[in-house]
């Protein structure tokens, strides 16, 4: 969110759609993210991740969505939080050329650690807790069309993000404060 809230402060058309499109984005991706732990939850009752490896034997399902929402958290190409991450940082670095590339190494970092939490949680070693829970329950039907539906928007607004720009153009073009093609200074 940091990216979006730099972004805002470039007071230009670009900036303000690129944070405006990574927030609705954000959203999205934040919502799936937080039903998959609430499910984790419910099914082990434990908070710490260590104690959570090899997910994808017991839970594929699981395992599937947890890898996509990670990827588009992570901003990856074809899923909505690449085009808004691009904009804002191409805009950001253009206007205000020291907070831009500030904020590189924070996007790579939480890239690096989604992806690491990623391996260890999917791909560890033998679980821990299944000794002592016994078999789990994959996604039951109802967390399966909420995450369904989520990653569908996730998905269009990443492959058409036109359909946010369409909706937000006529209210940035009226709030504009200066010329909304140069940086605000």
């Amino acid at each position: 969110m940091h990216v979006f809230i730099t972004a805002l402060l470039t007071a230009t058309h670009a900036g303000t759609w690129g944070a405006v499109h990574g927030m609705l984005s954000h959203g999205f991706i934040a919502a799936g993210l937080f039903i998959l732990v609430g499910a984790l939850y419910d099914r082990f009752g434990v908070r710490l991740i260590r104690y959570y490896s090899g997910v994808v034997i017991t839970l594929p399902m699981f395992s599937v969505f947890w890898a996509l929402f990670l990827f588009a958290n992570a901003g990856m190409p074809f899923l909505s939080g690449f085009p808004a991450e691009l904009i804002t940082i191409i805009e950001t670095v253009d206007c205000l050329p020291m907070f831009g590339l500030s904020l590189i190494p924070g996007l790579l970092g939480a890239v690096v650690y989604a992806f690491l939490m990623l391996t260890r949680v999917l791909f560890g070693a033998a679980p821990v807790w299944s000794r002592e829970t016994g078999a789990a329950v994959d996604l039951v039907r109802h967390e399966h069309w909420a995450l369904s539906y989520l990653f569908f928007w996730v998905i269009y607004l990443g492959m058409n993000p036109r359909v946010v720009s369409k909706t937000l153009w006529p209210t940035i073009n009226i709030n504009s404060i200066h010329d909304p093609y140069t940086c605000y200074s």
